[in-house]
């Protein structure tokens, strides 16, 4: 795991600091609870911990997105281009996973 997550942030760009990579795979739509994400991120302490998101979708959220990324460098990373090899690298180096959604 360790190494997975060492070459996942190499990959991105993020340091490789000793706190947690918390990941979001998904479709970049309000039903998946992108607008949760953005809230929570808003309120959060980003020094414990980095982000790294793979979706694509909305270009609304796009943009928020690529917003925070440059806002947040070193903590968040954004990527758009979805592909099934790069989702399983991101879940073998997350520790943890995000999954909001607005479909009860």
């Amino acid at each position: 795991k360790k190494k997975n997550k060492t070459l996942l942030r190499l990959e991105y760009g993020l340091p490789d600091l000793d706190i947690p990579v918390i990941a979001m795979v998904t479709r970049l739509e309000y039903a998946k609870g992108i607008d949760i994400l953005i809230k929570a991120i808003s309120y959060s302490d980003l020094s414990t911990f980095q982000l790294i998101i793979l979706g694509s979708g909305n270009p609304y959220y796009q943009g928020i997105f690529e917003s925070m990324a440059a806002g947040y460098s070193g903590h968040i990373a954004f990527d758009f281009n979805y592909s099934a090899a790069l989702a399983k690298k991101i879940y073998a180096a997350a520790g943890d996973l995000l999954a909001p959604s607005r479909i009860h």
